[in-house]
């Protein structure tokens, strides 16, 4: 996290349950603060939505920003969530809807990586990883194409199980 800093480079992400940050001269798991501050004053984040900002210190990585999101589910439920970001001046609603694009190329890159068995791999290099990143978009590409095609509607998930079981099976086509 620091060597990011200095390179001036933006962290936005969901700290792990085990990171202890400083908040009134106590240490507090993400989990525990959202305790401490639940009955605090929240801010308007969005429809169903409100936060919390707050400025702790990390052992390792410093001064962060923690924001501590708070949605009410149609069921009337409450979730919480906590949010890390590296720069102390951005506000809470850059931080979220940073978070938000990049959670959904997550999701996206995830549900190809699931379904197109592209997902156990480890690259060292970039270039490495570069290549693995354009055959996925690919392969994504050419199963849209293909549910494109159809003239029913099918998930993203039976097109790829289609074109799999088309590229293997046993018939042999001679042209």
């Amino acid at each position: 996290m620091r060597a990011v800093c200095h390179a001036e480079l933006r962290v936005i992400t969901k700290p792990n349950n085990n990171h202890k940050f400083d908040f009134e001269n106590q240490n507090f798991t993400p989990q525990q603060l959202i305790e401490k501050v639940k009955n605090g004053h929240w801010k308007y984040l969005g429809p169903n939505r409100s936060y919390q900002r707050l400025i702790v210190n990390h052992h390792n990585y410093g001064e962060v920003v923690l924001i501590v999101r708070k949605k009410r589910l149609k069921n009337g439920k409450l979730i919480y969530d906590v949010l890390i970001c590296n720069c102390c001046f951005y506000t809470a609603n850059r931080i979220d809807k940073a978070y938000s694009r990049r959670w959904n190329i997550e999701v996206q890159f995830k549900y190809y990586k699931q379904h197109l068995n592209l997902g156990q791999t480890h690259f060292r290099k970039l270039g490495a990883i570069q290549s693995s990143l354009y055959c996925v978009a690919i392969a994504g590409i050419l199963v849209a194409l293909y549910c494109r095609q159809l003239t029913r509607i099918i998930s993203f998930r039976k097109a790829v199980k289609q074109i799999m079981s088309f590229f293997t099976s046993k018939e042999v086509v001679y042209i």
